[in-house]
């Protein structure tokens, strides 16, 4: 089928994971979002440390993500630019608009693994407000700000320390804004 039905739900896709070695921000990256109402996680895997590996192939078998591979360019002769030295840059763009297509869901984002995205308008998650907020008349995406906080994760290899979420830190510290869209697809 051409047009899949989208499914009721909240995709988020994560940019390539490229030489990633923060397992604890993994977990409370999907953990936040499942929390905001997330249904699907779109990860792109390139290379990480095997912590990272670890964690990821957890929540797969779990049924919460879907990990696509993203490769390794072949080589170039020497007079064009060595490619896989930009594999982080290009990469960003390439699987934005490719997870976009493979969106199932109804909403959908783009995001890094170290941004959440919430709701502050009295709704209990980010995909209840976005559902409601989406279907007003000439809405196709919300923008949202950044706020940034700053965690003191310890690099304990042994597991996730929930002690290091007791006392964020605000950083005054502008981002580039993020959106949740509404993924339309035609009807037949």
């Amino acid at each position: 089928m051409v047009y899949p039905k989208t499914q009721n739900g909240l995709t988020v896709c994560v940019q390539p994971v490229y030489w990633y070695s923060q397992f604890q921000n993994i977990i409370l990256f999907i953990e936040s979002w499942r929390n905001q109402g997330v249904t699907d996680f779109i990860v792109y895997f390139h290379s990480s440390t095997k912590e990272v590996e670890m964690v990821l192939d957890y929540y797969q078998k779990l049924g919460v993500i879907t990990i696509k591979p993203w490769p390794t360019f072949g080589d170039l002769p020497p007079t064009f630019p060595e490619i896989n030295s930009q594999v982080y840059r290009i990469g960003h763009t390439m699987a934005s608009n490719i997870c976009i297509l493979e969106m199932k869901t109804s909403i959908g984002t783009i995001v890094d693994f170290d941004e959440i995205i919430v709701s502050n308008i009295g709704y209990p998650d980010i995909f209840s407000s976005s559902k409601i907020r989406l279907t007003q008349v000439g809405t196709g995406a919300l923008e949202f700000k950044p706020t940034r906080i700053q965690l003191e994760l310890k690099q304990d290899m042994r597991g996730f320390d929930s002690n290091s979420l007791k006392n964020p830190t605000l950083v005054n510290k502008q981002g580039p804004v993020k959106a949740l869209e509404s993924i339309t697809v035609p009807s037949k």
